[in-house]
């Protein structure tokens, strides 16, 4: 794996919560709050639980390819 390059913006904050969306599926929402040239957005989407699964375990194996652990 290589990494990519990223763009000049810093996502200082990060997290995920379990929510239910309008049809009462379980579901996660995903939130960033960015900052970049003094202006800041908090971003999120929510998706199912299986692209949470898949999320989950691409975060592992990039945090992996950074730390060796």
């Amino acid at each position: 794996m290589q990494p990519e390059r990223n763009r000049a913006v810093l996502f200082a904050e990060a997290g995920a919560r379990p929510t239910v969306n309008s049809k009462g599926e379980e579901t996660v929402t995903l939130w960033a709050t960015f900052r970049a040239d003094g202006y800041s957005s908090t971003e999120q989407v929510h998706i199912s639980l299986s692209a949470a699964a898949t999320l989950y375990f691409d975060i592992s194996e990039a945090l992996e390819f950074h730390t060796g652990d």
